[in-house]
């Protein structure tokens, strides 16, 4: 075999091997595991404003409240989607997402001033143009007995808040 072809083999399969490792890092993020909730958020703003060139601002503060890893990674997952919907759909360069505790309720919330859209008055309706990444927020915050509230109009910026009971087993860190 030329050494060059073996070469483009070699090269093809490490690039496969990376992408397979990375779509397995989207599907369970290990880092909210490892690092928490608040370092795994400003990890995902270095990585969108390093590769997608979108200033992302967090507020984060649950009050010295350990969130359960189990709720730590379904936030994850729920504010990474927002937040890459609003950098696909929105053309804002800059988007705010806000995660704080009050009264036992973790309150989230992913804010843009893009192009905004038009809620449908059932999510339903967002999968017939296949926009399903609303509908599995929704379905996961029904999942942990929470709210979804989706404010936007075009022209005017999208809004999502989340509203969330905390289990009584989440502890103060000190």
């Amino acid at each position: 075999m030329d050494n060059s072809v073996f070469e483009d083999i070699k090269e093809s399969l490490r690039s496969s091997i990376f992408e397979i490792r990375e779509m397995c890092h989207e599907l369970y993020p290990v880092i909210v595991e490892d690092l928490g909730l608040e370092k795994s958020l400003h990890s995902l703003k270095r990585k969108c404003q390093t590769n997608l060139n979108v200033t992302i601002e967090i507020d984060y503060n649950t009050n010295l409240r350990v969130i359960p890893a189990s709720l730590s990674l379904q936030v994850f997952q729920m504010i990474k989607e927002l937040v890459y919907n609003a950098i696909k759909h929105s053309s804002s360069k800059k988007v705010f997402v806000s995660v704080l505790e009050t009264n036992n309720l973790l309150n989230i919330k992913v804010k843009d001033h893009g192009i905004g859209f038009k809620v449908p008055n059932r999510l339903s309706e967002l999968s017939q143009d296949n926009h399903l990444g609303l509908i599995a927020i929704q379905k996961r915050v029904n999942q942990l007995k929470g709210t979804l509230d989706i404010q936007s109009e075009p022209g005017a910026g999208t809004c999502v808040s989340i509203t969330l009971p905390m289990s009584e087993d989440g502890k103060d860190e000190n």
